[in-house]
């Protein structure tokens, strides 16, 4: 298959003499795979648990655009987090970061997050990074609107926070993420899912770590609200380093909260 490295001024240039859409609202649907196993030390097999754990954890969001900006929320319709069955003393919980907002200003080229660690807020505010995206020739219809597959590769390396019997481990691993996008070519807004500024269409479908995390969209519409575009003030002001210590201190706390049979499941992006 024919691949490339997108030139956002050509293909923005074809786009440039055909009336799109400018505004909108998407709804997606999130499938995010449970990875590994969850051990307890001293809790008996629960096969009730082990069920809901290997099925996919399902959620909603929604993207308004317009103005060159995005914000991307939960949805109205979201379902509250849910709840495994207890099993003894241990009681389980996912927390899927669902309400955490982004919004994005494409002309400045930065982010703004307001992210929910331990039920405290903060905001943290930080230029997009451009990925390397090859676009390829294949297409599918997604919605009604044509779209092109694109494709990046990102290496990196993140701290990981894993509690193993009961214990906290910490350490730095090398993190590859393979995602697979499918861009409206109709749509020439630089909007969608994980990845804004990216693409020159609004993206309808992301693929990360081959179905490891998937988002859809179930729903398009011109109609939005876009007052409701606006950067989130609710929380406190940190850079992500200071993030990072929040989710640190969580941790522990969590450390503390499975001592006495509670623990959280946070689930990915």
């Amino acid at each position: 298959m024919k691949k490339y490295v997108f030139s956002t001024a050509l293909l923005i240039s074809a786009f440039s003499s055909i009336a799109q859409m400018k505004q909108g609202r998407v709804l997606y649907e999130r499938q995010v795979k449970m990875q590994g196993r969850l051990l307890l030390q001293g809790a008996p097999e629960n096969p009730e648990v082990a069920k809901i754990l290997s099925q996919p954890r399902i959620d909603r969001f929604e993207l308004l655009f317009g103005n060159n900006q995005s914000i991307w929320q939960k949805a109205d319709d979201e379902m509250p987090p849910e709840e495994l069955p207890s099993s003894g003393p241990i009681r389980i919980s996912f927390m899927g970061g669902t309400d955490d907002i982004t919004f994005v200003d494409i002309n400045s080229g930065k982010r703004t997050d307001q992210v929910e660690v331990g039920g405290k807020k903060f905001i943290v505010e930080e230029d997009i990074k451009q990925l390397n995206w090859k676009i390829s020739d294949e297409t599918k219809n997604i919605l009604g609107h044509p779209c092109r597959k694109a494709t990046a590769e990102t290496i990196g390396k993140r701290p990981r926070t894993q509690m193993i019997n009961g214990e906290i481990k910490k350490e730095e691993v090398t993190d590859t993420t393979y995602s697979t996008a499918w861009f409206a070519t109709d749509i020439p807004v630089f909007a969608g899912p994980m990845y804004p500024k990216q693409l020159p269409g609004l993206i309808l479908e992301l693929d990360l770590n081959n179905g490891r995390t998937l988002y859809k969209a179930i729903e398009l519409t011109e109609k939005t609200e876009v007052a409701k575009i606006k950067v989130p003030q609710k929380g406190k002001k940190v850079t992500i380093q200071e993030l990072q210590k929040e989710r640190d201190a969580l941790m522990q706390q969590m450390q503390q909260n499975f001592k006495g049979g509670n623990i959280t499941i946070r689930g990915g992006s």
